[in-house]
């Protein structure tokens, strides 16, 4: 077998195991099929746990098991291995046939010759190397630490982490992924620029934090109205609601007794709806801008068919006016 492979009999037929990298913190890589973005657990954390252990992906809150979340050079690797294994198994088995058969032919005149040696490798298993872990968290509720590389919502063990604090570190951490063109000297900075890397983190800030905020804003109303669920199934609150501010901020005002927009000034509630029609254009329009943008933008100087652009000014101020928001939120 190559290195790192292992395998023992079953009774129908074999099982194997596979050694997949681990940095040096014990952390090892996950990807997440249904949003496609990286992860990573801690291995001591999943000693003693069942096999069927169902996790949750920390960002978008798709559940499966352990195979659900191989990434694309575990499973070249997996793959590998289980052809070796099976080459081997197939050998073995074929040996067995042989020999019965060599047991069976003596005396018969017929001459039987087995390999004398096993089915060579075809390659060692592929290697692969990680993105080096950046910022990892501890659950304040299952204790299991995991990295990640963006805002997230969810424990990959116990699910929903949302509370006001989480998605403050969300937006603190934004700011800092938005300070990163400080630290470069200045020629690198320059060159970044031109090549649009600080728009883009600037974009991806304000879609991490805003696609947070709707779910914490969801988490909020289910948990202060007791008749949440057949409320959000009636004619108007179908789909995601929470996704068009003035809609959420209607049902606060008819459900939980209070505005969502009486919580920051005008000028932070109007910068708010800007933030999520961003985020909406940026996700579901690839940032083209389109005429229901502009309807919600009535200021904006673009038109249909232009691209978005996110500085990282109005990611600042955007960040500003979500934290004053959730702030204010959870002291109601």
């Amino acid at each position: 077998m190559p290195e790192g492979v292992e395998v023992e009999e079953t009774e129908e037929g074999f099982s194997g195991s596979v050694e997949l990298y681990v940095d040096e913190e014990g952390f090892f890589g996950r990807e997440c099929g249904a949003c496609e973005r990286f992860f990573k657990l801690n291995v001591i954390d999943l000693e003693g746990r069942p096999d069927e252990q169902i996790f949750t992906c920390p960002y978008c809150g798709a559940k499966g098991d352990r195979d659900d979340f191989l990434t694309v050079d575990q499973r070249r690797r997996a793959e590998a291995a289980l052809v070796e294994m099976a080459q081997q198994y197939v050998l073995e088995e074929t040996r067995k046939i042989f020999s019965d058969l060599k047991k069976s032919s003596r005396g018969s005149g017929v001459e039987i010759e087995l390999p004398s040696k096993p089915f060579p490798m075809s390659s060692p298993l592929p290697t692969y190397i990680e993105e080096p872990s950046r910022r990892s968290l501890a659950c304040g509720d299952c204790g299991i630490l995991y990295a990640v590389y963006g805002a997230t919502a969810f424990c990959p063990i116990c699910g929903p982490r949302l509370s006001a604090t989480t998605i403050l570190e969300s937006i603190a951490a934004a700011r800092r992924q938005l300070e990163l063109e400080d630290l470069l000297p200045e020629q690198q900075r320059e060159d970044s620029r031109a090549h649009g890397i600080f728009d883009q983190l600037a974009e991806n800030a304000l879609e991490d934090v805003v696609t947070l905020f709707e779910v914490y804003v969801k988490g909020q109303f289910i948990s202060r109205v007791p008749t949440a669920p057949l409320i959000l199934k009636q004619k108007g609150n179908t789909g995601n609601v929470f996704q068009r501010l003035e809609d959420a901020d209607r049902l606060f005002h008819d459900n939980v007794g209070f505005e969502l927009s009486s919580l920051v000034s005008p000028e932070e509630w109007q910068r708010l709806r800007l933030t999520v029609s961003q985020r909406h254009l940026l996700t579901h329009k690839r940032g083209f801008v389109d005429e229901q943008f502009l309807s919600k933008a009535p200021t904006s100087r673009l038109q249909v068919g232009q691209k978005l652009v996110i500085s990282r000014g109005d990611a600042e101020k955007a960040l500003d006016a979500l934290e004053r928001l959730v702030t204010a939120l959870s002291g109601r």
